[in-house]
């Protein structure tokens, strides 16, 4: 009984020390593949959503009261606008209510015409030119009168120097006449002396009467300059009268411009995309009521977009092949083509928290590619979610190895491990073309070359490797 415990216990060791063996000397397992030549695309694999390249947006033209926001389809009925309601360009889409402008208008309207009353009033000077007739009439008559005046003051001064000149003549005979006849003189002279008197007096009056006629006279010529100064200052009257007739009627115009813009009506045949009100409300100027999509738009000019990462999008350009995949557009994917790259990126968070920097892309369906989906009852609609893959280049017949066996190294240069007689042997590489699947190799491996695929930490230059073939 000893003797087999013994021989078991010797049978056991010797049995561990050749499984030791076996392990030490096969080294790691490991999985190969071959370099071999062949093609790659390079690629970026994004998530888009499609969209239209225009909407047409039913907005307030002004701040009011919009009414309920409805249709009266072809057999008369009225139907409440809803996403999804195919509308006909020219169909009354929205009403704003009009009482309030209606009143504003007819206030307006009587400005208007009490200002054109006001203009045919001050237009109207048929009366001054009668005044100013008779006016002219009486400044003849007065300069007739004045010369009258004229004259007879004349005739007063001459008859006042005559009867003065007769006063002096007896006043100096009546000084040398004798005794017996100084009574006869005396009586003279005294009648002299009053008709002297006299004759001065008329012809004081007579010049006193002059000037007033003079005065008289030149008030009277004033009358037409003045009547001409009032007609002057109507036309100018007038002229204020129009400008304030003319912004009154622009005033009528803009009201009816907004009565007019008050009645809403569809800009294209196309769709209904969005509604964000529901009822009858109060609403400022600009609030969207309605955005449109045009029927041909949906149907023939629909697009992606989507929005890369800067450092990916330098590698994009207009014409590039896009791969379109997802639920909505099937099992088989259908292609596209980049169309505009937007020249200003913008700032966005991801899921995880982290900023990036993003540039818009649009992608265009390649020709037809609509036309077929909708045949197969895969109609895509606005803001569908679609996965991309945009190739960004391709190369023929080089060298590839699998994405996985590639990795960085302690200086961040690309670094393989490629087996070589049982052992595993370190690599700098120099790569071209990257995908999720493959790696072109510019310099450092050749063809027929093992490379590790998705080398263990534990995997060391030298190390002594039991290689399986993918």
């Amino acid at each position: 009984m000893k003797t087999l415990v013994i021989a078991i216990g010797i049978g056991v060791l010797m049995l561990a020390v050749w499984a030791g063996f076996v392990f030490f000397n096969s080294g790691v397992a490991v999985e190969v593949a071959k370099v071999e030549f062949g093609n790659i695309q390079e690629y970026i694999d994004e998530r888009g959503k499609t969209r239209l390249p225009r909407t047409y947006l039913v907005t307030m033209p002004y701040q009011g009261r919009i009414s309920e926001i409805e249709l009266t389809n072809d057999a008369g009925q009225t139907v409440r606008i809803e996403e999804g309601v195919k509308i006909n360009e020219g169909v009354t889409v929205a009403k704003i209510v009009r009482e309030d402008l209606e009143l504003e208008r007819r206030v307006a309207q009587a400005a208007v015409d009490r200002l054109d009353a006001l203009i045919v009033e001050n237009e109207d000077v048929e009366i001054e030119k009668s005044v100013k007739k008779q006016s002219q009439s009486f400044v003849d008559s007065m300069q007739h009168v004045v010369k009258a005046s004229e004259k007879r003051t004349a005739s007063g001064l001459a008859r006042s120097e005559f009867t003065q000149f007769v006063f002096k003549r007896i006043q100096e005979l009546l000084e040398h006449a004798e005794t017996s006849s100084r009574i006869i003189t005396l009586e003279r002279f005294e009648a002299a002396k009053l008709k002297n008197i006299e004759s001065q007096l008329d012809h004081q009056q007579y010049a006193l009467v002059h000037q007033a006629l003079q005065a008289l006279q030149a008030a009277t010529e004033l009358l037409p300059r003045m009547v001409d100064q009032y007609i002057v200052r109507k036309n100018l009257q007038t002229v204020k009268l129009q400008k304030e007739r003319d912004q009154a009627q622009s005033q009528f115009e803009q009201i009816e411009l907004k009565l007019r813009r008050g009645v809403m009506k569809s800009p294209v045949t196309g769709v209904v995309l969005k509604r964000p009100y529901r009822n009858e409300r109060h609403l400022p100027a600009g609030a969207t009521l309605l955005e449109i999509a045009s029927a041909d738009d949906l149907y023939h000019n629909l697009e992606i977009e989507v929005d890369l990462l800067s450092q990916e999008a330098v590698k994009v350009n207009e014409g590039a092949q896009v791969e379109i995949r997802g639920p909505a557009i099937g099992e088989e994917p259908v292609f596209g083509t980049v169309v505009r790259k937007f020249p200003q990126g913008f700032t966005k968070i991801s899921s995880l928290g982290v900023e990036q920097q993003r540039v818009r892309t649009i992608i265009r369906f390649d020709e037809n590619v609509l036309i077929q989906l909708r045949k197969h009852k895969k109609a895509l609609g606005v803001a569908y979610r679609v996965s991309l893959r945009i190739y960004t280049a391709k190369k023929q017949n080089v060298l590839l190895i699998p994405r996985s066996a590639l990795f960085r190294g302690i200086g961040g240069g690309w670094q393989v491990y490629s087996v070589e007689s049982g052992r595993a042997k370190l690599r700098d590489v120099t790569v071209g073309l990257i995908n999720d699947e493959r790696v072109e190799i510019v310099k450092g491996l050749a063809a027929g070359d093992l490379v590790v695929l998705a080398p263990e930490t534990r995997l060391s230059d030298g190390a002594r490797v039991s290689a399986g073939t993918q």
